[in-house]
């Protein structure tokens, strides 16, 4: 009797922990969701390494010795980067960045340069635009204060994603791109926002911002509340 009482007792624990896993792991992270967690936490991942950069006097006095530089630096090093208020994933195809580069430049290329064209334009040509309204200054810095890491590519991934992480005084920029087979690689670095940026973020309201002001369109965006950065961290 004391056996099988002992029995029950050990059929109905493995019961309720069978039920317990059950209702506690029923949902399951689609693709979509698991490209998003790869995305933000990767970003989040690369800002603060470039946030132990900015704090580094000696690492920046590699590259100049310009006071105003390193004091820029410094203020980007004093900066909280943990916990950004909110994100923004961009993804643009490479036929709308053909498309944009071809209503600002005359191009003639091989494919091949064209390629190479086409991500170096991604990767650096946004953030330098959007720093150099600031002066000499913050675009020296912003070159400097770049950090870059390659990954194995995810599934579902589309080419020329960026990520924003939007912090109260300046935000970073995470560019993804697909670099060799199945392999794509990140760049990150600061950029300071106008006015008219933060408005447009804060407002969900960047597609028509970048119309309006830059006739770009053919851009997907994904916005990510702080709530949900916090999740992927």
């Amino acid at each position: 009797m004391k056996r099988s009482s002992i029995f029950i007792a050990l059929l109905l624990t493995l019961l309720l922990s069978s039920c317990a896993n059950i209702s506690g792991n029923n949902h399951t992270q689609t693709d979509e969701e698991t490209l998003r967690e790869f995305l933000i936490s990767n970003s989040l991942k690369l800002t603060l390494l470039l946030d132990i950069m900015a704090e580094s006097d000696e690492y920046i006095r590699v590259f100049t010795m310009a006071n105003e530089i390193l004091d820029f630096a410094r203020d980007i090093g004093d900066a909280e980067y943990s916990a950004p208020g909110e994100a923004v994933i961009l993804s643009m195809p490479n036929n709308e960045l053909l498309t944009l580069i071809d209503e600002h430049t005359d191009i003639d290329m091989q494919d091949e340069l064209l390629e190479r064209l086409l991500k170096r334009f991604f990767t650096s040509v946004p953030a330098s635009i959007i720093n150099g309204l600031h002066g000499s200054t913050v675009l020296a810095a912003s070159s400097i204060l770049t950090v870059g890491e390659s990954f194995i590519r995810p599934e579902g991934f589309s080419d020329n994603t960026c990520v924003v992480l939007n912090y109260p005084d300046i935000a970073t920029f995470t560019m993804f791109t697909i670099t060799g087979d199945d392999i794509i690689s990140a760049s990150t670095t600061v950029v300071l926002l106008t006015e008219e940026m933060k408005e447009a973020i804060s407002d969900r309201d960047i597609e028509n911002f970048l119309f309006d002001e830059f006739g770009i369109r053919g851009i997907s965006f994904v916005y990510v509340s702080r709530d949900e950065i916090s999740d992927y961290s």
